[in-house]
């Protein structure tokens, strides 16, 4: 059984090295961006699993640490993006998360060289006080409350973001989302102080 069990994951392993590729020259053929990529990718292999009241477990179980890493990279960049190539500011990010909550702390601050984007898991004392800021939001909010929301909270130059810890929560196409809001509550707390 050692030698079957060890071919059916080597076929796996081939089949996904070739669907691998096969997206690639479909993306290359298109002339797809990588943002336009991640927007595929996160529809098909998570978005998808939420279509027509469905709760797919793929869009639902906890993310990996490749995939917060990766959902913090797309948003710090999203966010430097907005900045501007040229810009002497740039923007930190690290995530510290549980297994039910995230919490990703976005700073700005002078520098020219992009910051690498921490995720920490948290220690027992961290884990208090985020099941304590998940619990005081829905007791705040309790009934009206059908699924768990972010949330975010703009303190100077950082910002704050919960998240609960689903998957779809943590997609690169999400960090697209998140940044643009991010950036359209900056320039319009601007605008109100102008």
């Amino acid at each position: 059984t050692k030698n079957i069990s060890s071919s059916l994951f080597s076929d796996d392993d081939h089949l996904d090295s070739l669907l691998s590729e096969l997206n690639d020259l479909v993306s290359n053929s298109l002339d797809l961006s990588e943002r336009d990529r991640a927007i595929v990718s996160d529809f098909v292999n998570i978005r998808l699993e939420l279509n027509d009241g469905k709760v797919g477990r793929p869009a639902v179980i906890n993310p990996t640490v490749a995939e917060l890493k990766g959902y913090g990279t797309r948003l710090r960049d999203e966010l430097d993006l907005y900045l501007g190539e040229n810009s002497e500011y740039r923007h930190s990010l690290d995530i510290i998360h549980d297994s039910a909550t995230g919490m990703i702390c976005v700073d700005f601050f002078k520098a020219k060289k992009t910051a690498p984007v921490s995720v920490v898991h948290a220690d027992r004392e961290t884990t208090a006080v985020l099941t304590t800021t998940r619990d005081e939001l829905r007791e705040e909010i309790g009934q009206w409350i059908y699924f768990n929301r972010d949330l975010r909270i703009h303190d100077g130059t950082k910002t704050y973001l919960f998240k609960p810890m689903q998957r779809f929560h943590w997609t690169e196409s999400q960090a697209m989302i998140d940044a643009s809001e991010i950036i359209a509550e900056t320039v319009a707390a601007e605008g109100a102080t102008a």
